[in-house]
C-alpha cells in the first residue's frame, strides 16, 4: 500500500475521534415528524448537551456530553450519553461507562439503539424488549442501520487500518466488504438497502466509494481523476468528505453529508450539486432535508424534494 498520503487520512479520523460532542425540552404536541418539517424542533441543543443522533419520524433522539479530553491523544472521545423520547423523557443507555457512539433505528415495530461502548465493544439495545446483546469488537465511531433495520453496516480494526464489515442482526452473521489495508470509515445504506457508501482512503485521499452488501468491486464517487500511484497533489483537487461520526444520506439527488464547512451534496457520478456553508447534522423526513440550525432543527432553504 502507497502510504504517502497516510497523515491526511490520520487528520481526517482525527476529526471523528475528537468531535465538540443528551436531555431536551418537551416537543410540540402532535406527529414528531411533522412538527420538523414545519417547524423544527427548538432549543435542540440546551446546557452543553449535543445531539448524537435523531429519529426524525418520531422525535427519539440521543444527546452526548464530553468527558474530558484524555491526555494520550490516541484515546478515542468518550460521552456521557441519554436517550430522549419526543415527550422530553429521558433514561440512561444500559452500558455502563460512557459511550463513543449512538445510532437509532425505529419502524412500527421496533426500536433498535446501537451504542459503541468505551472499550470498542458495539452493543444492540432493543428498547421494546429491554434486551442489550454484543455484537462486534473493536469498532470504530460512525455506522448505520439498513432502511429495514435487519442490518448493520460499522467499520472495525486497529487504527488507521480499519474495514467495512455488515452484520445480519438476526443471524449474526458477520460479513468482511473491504480489504483495504488503509481507513475506512462512515458507512451508511443506499434507500433499497443494497449497497452501502462510506469513506475510503485508499491511496490516502479520502474520497466516498459504494460497494454491494454482498460484497465485491468499490466504486469510487469522488476523486476519481487523481493519481493512483500516490502522487501528492494539492488539497484543493480533493473532493469534500464527511468529517463527522455519522455517514452520508443517500438520496436520490445524490448523497449528503457534513464536514467542517457546511453540508454538502454530491450527485452519483461524484460532482458537488449543493453547498449549504454553516449548516450541519442533516437528517432526512417526509422527503425534506433538515439540518441543525443554531440550536434548532429546521428544513433546507432548498426546493428540491428527495424521495
Amino acid at each position: 500500500m502507497k502510504r504517502v498520503h497516510l497523515p491526511m487520512s490520520l487528520l481526517a479520523l482525527s476529526l471523528l475521534l475528537f468531535p465538540a460532542c443528551g436531555t431536551t425540552d418537551p416537543a410540540s404536541e402532535g406527529n414528531p415528524s411533522d412538527t420538523v418539517v414545519h417547524t423544527g424542533f427548538a432549543r435542540l441543543t440546551p446546557d452543553g448537551w449535543t445531539l448524537l443522533d435523531l429519529s426524525p419520524e418520531t422525535g427519539l433522539r440521543s444527546y452526548c456530553m464530553p468527558l474530558p479530553a484524555p491526555e494520550r491523544v490516541t484515546v478515542r472521545a468518550l460521552y456521557h450519553t441519554v436517550l430522549v423520547d419526543s415527550a422530553g423523557d429521558s433514561r440512561p443507555l444500559p452500558v455502563p461507562g460512557p459511550v463513543q457512539d449512538v445510532r437509532i433505528f425505529e419502524d412500527r415495530d421496533h426500536t433498535l439503539v446501537a451504542v459503541l461502548d468505551g472499550d470498542g465493544q458495539l452493543n444492540l439495545w432493543d428498547v421494546r424488549t429491554a434486551q442489550v446483546s454484543k455484537l462486534a469488537a473493536e469498532v470504530f465511531p460512525g455506522f448505520g442501520f439498513s432502511p429495514d433495520g435487519r442490518s448493520l453496516a460499522f467499520t472495525a480494526g486497529p487504527i488507521p487500518e480499519m474495514d467495512l464489515y455488515l452484520i445480519r442482526l438476526d443471524s449474526r452473521e458477520i460479513l468482511r466488504l473491504t480489504h483495504e489495508e488503509g481507513a475506512v470509515w462512515g458507512p451508511a445504506f443506499s434507500p433499497d438497502g443494497r449497497e452501502i457508501v462510506f469513506v475510503s482512503s485508499l491511496g490516502g485521499y479520502p474520497s466516498l466509494a459504494v460497494i454491494p452488501v454482498a460484497g465485491g468491486t468499490t466504486r469510487r464517487i469522488t476523486n476519481t481523476t487523481l493519481p493512483s500511484d500516490g502522487t501528492p497533489v494539492h488539497s484543493s483537487r480533493l473532493a469534500p468528505f464527511p468529517e463527522g461520526r455519522r455517514g452520508p444520506l443517500w438520496t436520490d439527488k445524490g448523497f449528503v453529508f457534513e464536514n467542517a464547512t457546511g453540508v454538502y451534496r454530491i450527485s452519483a457520478d461524484g460532482a458537488i450539486t449543493g453547498h449549504w456553508p454553516g449548516a450541519r447534522f442533516p437528517v432526512v423526513t417526509q422527503g425534506r432535508i433538515l439540518v441543525q440550525d443554531g440550536s434548532s432543527l429546521v428544513p433546507l432553504a432548498d426546493p428540491e424534494v428527495i424521495r
